[in-house]
């Protein structure tokens, strides 16, 4: 639901030719753990796939003394983009329970956001990891045609909050709004039409409240002002209009 809310963020904000892209952080180190690769440097290579740096994974993996069977499986990992069918790739690597059901699960809410009406605008993307190491399970990232960054990102973190005294399960997501704005057409900002002025607040607001009731751009003068006052703050704003009331 929280992914869905995702696409439906990115939807209202009018953002052409989005995607959500899904991963699974248990799915990527249980594929990596099934091949014998030893913790330390299944942090390197999970640092260059979340950081998208695939010439530094490509020289990590070329000292690292592994098989190339090996290597061809993690070369492999950032191909595994699609639709459910990736998924069924994914499964005749795995060889341990721990990957087998994280797949499981990834699987389940690929098809929930089906059920949602997203799954147009949503891929499974197992290169997807967010870099940080308190998610737990699910993960996405939104992208743009042209936009080499993330405009949304998220995911699950069960063991998060308890790091805070409230030991619960949890998921959510950001959008980050200067990337979003970078990415639409802002309207341009439009001088008012008229600004109202007086020495009696409510009048001034009332008839403000009238004017832009039918239609027109109207200012209120924030405090009291006389007409010359009003027509000399008109003129540093571009005001051609003044009613005072």
């Amino acid at each position: 639901e929280v992914i869905a809310l995702a696409v439906d963020t990115l939807r209202v904000a009018e953002v052409t030719g989005f995607q959500v892209n899904l991963g699974h952080i248990e799915t990527l180190r249980g594929l990596i753990t099934d091949l014998g690769i030893d913790d330390k440097a299944c942090l390197v290579i999970e640092d260059c796939l979340a950081r998208k740096d695939f010439v530094a994974l490509e020289l990590f993996l070329a000292e690292a003394g592994l098989s190339p069977e090996q290597v061809e499986t993690i070369l492999s990992i950032p191909s595994f983009h699609g639709g459910e069918e990736v998924l069924d790739r994914v499964a005749r690597l795995a060889k341990s329970e721990r990957t087998l059901k994280a797949l499981a699960n990834l699987r389940d809410v690929y098809r929930a956001l089906e059920l949602f009406g997203v799954s147009t605008e949503v891929a499974i993307d197992l290169g997807v990891l967010r870099g940080f190491d308190y998610y737990t399970g699910v993960v996405f990232e939104g992208y743009a045609p042209g936009l080499g960054f993330p405009l949304c990102e998220g995911g699950r973190y069960d063991g998060l909050l308890g790091n805070f005294g409230l030991d619960c399960p949890a998921t959510g997501f950001a959008v980050n709004l200067e990337r979003l704005l970078s990415i639409l057409t802002v309207p341009t900002y439009q001088v008012a039409q008229v600004l109202v002025a007086g020495s009696d607040m409510r009048k001034v607001i009332n008839r403000a409240s009238r004017l832009r009731a039918q239609g027109l751009r109207a200012e209120t003068a924030l405090e009291p002002m006389d007409e010359k006052q009003a027509g000399e703050y008109a003129n540093t704003k571009g005001i051609a209009k003044v009613e005072m009331v």
